[in-house]
């Protein structure tokens, strides 16, 4: 076990931020989540090889991961040049990290000089389970063949522009499952469903519920969670929890009462901005509280802040 103390901030009825103190002692560790970063390292006749090119994604990660533009590639200073493209951005890059997506794509320019070759290769150690990749040889995923990265570590370049497009689709999950990745510290989470009780156990210690009385959080009974609910999650690492559904679990929408509602979409439900009488959405990040304003913003398994002037259900 490891112990930690965080803050967390929370509604008081105004939206202001209210930081309450917090020392934790939690068991055991999960498996991470889903960020990964794939390095191409550059082997190039007998020069020792080094990483061409390095994508990934990363919970909150900017578009455009390096700060500056790369010069021109210059064929009497350098041997090769490897760089993603992109043309609804400036920049080309060496490495580029994006936000956490189901699916992303890299289009990626390859120069090489007159009467050269280079091969790049990747580890499949480096390729998470939770994701297929693949390589689309062609310019701008016009595709002229397609390669299992898991399958298939190396690629080999002769003289000239060679254009290929690295390709990441998140496994679908079952349709009975769900998992949540956690950040180290406070999350707040939605149940998409009702839960299993194995799955419910996996909650025990680290959910929690604030103590009006006692000003202070404490531990939330795990088996008093239900669909549709919000909640704080405290973890000290990256974590990763897949929770199943209970047989026969049905979607009927999500009650809201006139005032503040604590709540979270269903599985099966449309993910979208509630509106009127809805009049305001938040939810939490590593970065606080934000305001939803567009569909995007609703997402399954993530927790709500919701005002509405009259009851209403949503979702």
């Amino acid at each position: 076990p490891s112990a930690t103390s965080a803050g967390v901030s929370v509604y008081d009825g105004t939206l202001d931020v209210v930081t309450q103190a917090l020392t934790l002692t939690v068991e055991g560790g999960m498996a991470v989540v889903p960020e990964f970063a794939i390095e191409f390292a550059a082997h190039q006749q007998t020069r020792a090889a080094n990483v061409a090119l390095k994508v990934g994604m990363a919970d909150g990660a900017t578009y455009a991961y390096e700060a500056d533009d790369l010069p021109a590639f210059d064929p009497t200073a350098n041997v090769y040049d490897v760089r993603v493209i992109d043309g609804r951005r400036e920049k080309d890059l060496h490495t580029d990290i994006r936000g956490l997506a189901n699916r992303e794509t890299w289009s990626v320019k390859v120069t090489v000089s007159k009467g050269q070759t280079v091969t790049l290769d990747w580890s499949e150690a480096e390729l998470p389970e939770y994701f297929n990749f693949t390589i689309v040889k062609g310019k701008y995923y016009i595709e002229e063949e397609t390669i299992n990265m898991a399958d298939t570590t190396s690629m080999t370049f002769a003289e000239g522009e060679t254009f290929f497009t690295i390709v990441a689709d998140k496994v679908a999950a079952a349709e009975d499952e769900f998992t949540f990745y956690l950040t180290p510290g406070w999350n707040l989470v939605g149940i998409p469903f009702a839960m299993d009780a194995a799955s419910l156990a996996k909650f025990d210690g680290i959910v929690f519920a604030y103590d009006e009385d006692a000003n202070t959080y404490v531990n939330y009974e795990p088996t008093a969670m239900v669909a549709g609910g919000s909640y704080w999650v405290f973890v000290n690492q990256a974590t990763e929890i897949t929770v199943n559904a209970v047989a026969g679990d049905a979607t009927d929408g999500v009650a809201l009462k006139a005032g503040w509602n604590f709540v979270a979409p269903q599985k099966g439900a449309e993910l979208v901005m509630p509106k009127a009488p809805v009049r305001a959405v938040w939810f939490y990040t590593a970065d606080g509280y934000r305001m939803a304003t567009e569909d995007a913003d609703i997402q399954l398994g993530r927790g709500y802040w919701i005002y509405t002037d009259e009851d209403t259900v949503i979702w």
